[in-house]
């Protein structure tokens, strides 16, 4: 203050005498060295509020309360003793007269055996399972074979129906083909023949599917013993046989277009 009264000074003119009120407003300011009085309670005051101003500026949010602290550390504390109780009424039980150490080869032994126990309880448990799958794997692999064979089965009688049809339909065919020719002796006896043949075939698959499926009235044979007599053809002579039949078919085809 006093430098800036003394700047103010030089500008109005150089040093002049100081008017009286200039002179009692320096007065009034008093020497800036002066002692201040301070009590002991302004300072008590002062130092509270920079600690409330520290813990406020330091103190994390959410930070664990001063009470809740000591709970946490006594219920730790009661779980570390209810532990240790359990711990030494065990040992009294095992009869373990030190407690085991981290390090200590009975821990390790008894670990590596909990370890096999367990390791031999999952694969007994894994070959329960395995076992248990296997068997529904092949009750269902059964069953699709039984569907399957339900499924040929039915095809198979099917088929027997069918030869059956078209055997009793070809005998109609050529029992009428040797009435309609019954003036052309030489005709009349290829489609004779043709006929026998086709009555060998009638009468084996009727012996053959009669155990299987319904067989409808069978038609008047040419050879009326053929039912006492007839015993079922080789395959040679069913060879034989088909040779003929072709060689039928083929005068029958230069009869037609000769």
């Amino acid at each position: 203050m006093f430098f800036l009264l003394h700047s103010q000074m030089e500008q109005c003119g150089g040093p002049e005498k100081p008017s009286q009120q200039t002179v009692s407003s320096v007065a009034q300011l008093g020497d800036p060295q002066a002692r201040v009085s301070v009590s002991e309670l302004d300072v008590r005051r002062w130092r509270d509020e920079e600690r409330l101003l520290a813990e406020h500026k330091q103190r994390p949010k959410g930070s664990v309360s001063k009470l809740k602290r000591e709970y946490v550390l006594l219920l730790l504390h009661r779980h570390n003793i209810g532990l240790n109780d359990n711990l030494t009424a065990l040992e009294r039980k095992l009869k373990i007269p030190v407690r085991w150490e981290i390090s200590d080869p009975a821990l390790v032994a008894t670990l590596r055996d909990m370890d096999m126990q367990d390791r031999t309880q999952l694969l007994s448990t894994a070959r329960a399972e395995a076992k248990e799958r296997i068997l529904k794997r092949r009750a269902i692999d059964a069953l699709t074979l039984k569907d399957r064979a339900l499924e040929e089965s039915g095809m198979v009688l099917q088929e027997m129906r069918a030869v059956i049809e078209y055997l009793h339909l070809q005998h109609a065919v050529v029992k009428k083909a040797v009435d309609d020719h019954h003036h052309q002796s030489g005709q009349r006896a290829a489609l004779i023949k043709h006929t026998i043949h086709l009555e060998k075939r009638l009468h084996m698959a009727t012996n053959m599917f009669s155990a299987f499926i319904e067989l409808p009235t069978p038609p008047a044979f040419y050879l009326e013993t053929l039912d006492s007599v007839f015993v079922p053809p080789s395959s040679e002579v069913l060879e034989q046989d088909d040779e003929e039949e072709d060689e039928l078919e083929e005068e029958e085809e230069d009869l037609r277009w000769g």
